[in-house]
């Protein structure tokens, strides 16, 4: 459900950093207008713009030595711009005995959720994770 812009900032109106055009924040929601704190984009900036302002995707490996998982970000082996880069380097750092269990998390828009199999650095399956919206908590 999506909220009235004027809900979100004090301000009775807003610029797109992109384009220019002003929005009065009374007729407009967050549907239609992207700001930076949301880290989606890199200016703030109306939902017409925002493709050319995206943040790029990171991809996040996780994986663990055998036996000894950590848990959560303990498990993260590194960042990398690309799925093929972190793929890369599961083979290249295979012989260190990691789990089967190695997968990499796309970060973006959305979540995507990789398995890697580490002694060919095949995906074995991706799974896109449904993005829950953001509650204030009060």
């Amino acid at each position: 459900m999506s909220t009235f812009i004027s809900d979100v900032v004090d301000d009775d109106a807003i610029t797109c950093e992109v384009c220019k055009e002003t929005f009065k924040t009374d007729e407009i929601t967050t549907d239609d207008f992207n700001f930076a704190w949301d880290n989606l984009v890199s200016v703030d900036c109306c939902s017409s713009c925002s493709p050319q302002v995206r943040q790029r995707r990171n991809f996040l490996l996780f994986t663990a030595d055998q036996y000894y998982p950590s848990g959560g970000m303990s498990d993260c082996r590194g960042q990398f711009d690309t799925l093929q880069e972190a793929i890369d380097y599961v083979i290249r750092t295979q012989p260190m005995g990691w789990l089967d269990d190695t997968h990499v998390l796309e970060v973006g828009d959305d979540f995507i959720v990789h398995h890697i199999k580490p002694d060919t650095g095949t995906v074995e399956v991706s799974v896109r994770l449904k993005v829950l919206p953001h509650k204030d908590v009060e």
